[in-house]
């Protein structure tokens, strides 16, 4: 829709200065709001793995027990069941001070990039977004070569809203498809 507005404007004329204002049409145009379409990029992030917080009672009953065995091993005199315990324990302390490392996804219609990681989607012939449990979903993209190999990446309760943008983008590059199916048919192919 357009809107033609005539305003008087004053004007300066180096030539004549005590000249009149002149009328200047101005023409404003009113263009309609587009609707939001689906962005063509979209990012999310998640963690590592998915820690569960142990109650004290749990440390206090691993202690109890541990220190059960080590007991057990020396009055045994089994030094090596000894020292695979103490090993086991190490590895664990080792585990429980592990830091979960964040992954940052940015998709977009030709590529997807995992932590400066990039992997082109023509390289994958489907996809699928699966409820993997009632917090998380996982967006599974399926390889074209043999053997297919499926690469899953979580997406988090808190970016749950993004599923439909994802699926957009990922619609405009790969088709939607049952994974599940196709891995089946892959292991049956492989007379398993």
């Amino acid at each position: 829709m357009s809107v033609r507005n005539t305003k008087e404007m004053p004007r300066k004329n180096s030539t004549n200065p005590g000249s009149s204002s002149k009328k200047i049409e101005i023409e404003i145009l009113d263009t309609p709001k587009k609707e939001s379409m689906p962005p063509n990029e979209i990012s999310w992030s998640f963690e590592e793995t998915n820690r569960n917080k142990r109650p004290v009672s749990w440390y206090i009953l691993a202690i109890l027990l541990i220190s059960g065995t080590l007991y057990y091993s020396i009055i045994k005199h089994e030094y090596l069941f000894m020292a695979l315990i103490i090993m086991f324990v190490f590895t664990f302390i080792l585990l429980e001070k592990y830091q979960n490392r964040r992954w940052d996804v940015n998709l977009n219609t030709e590529t997807i990039l995992i932590n400066q990681k990039v992997y082109n989607l023509t390289g994958f012939s489907g996809f699928e977004i699966q409820e993997s449990d009632q917090e998380n979903y996982s967006l599974l993209l399926k390889g074209k070569k043999f053997p297919q190999m499926t690469m899953s990446i979580p997406i988090s309760n808190a970016d749950k809203q993004k599923i439909p943008h994802i699926k957009n983008i990922l619609l405009k590059a790969l088709k939607e498809e049952d994974i599940k199916d196709s891995m089946d048919s892959l292991i049956s192919k492989l007379k398993f």
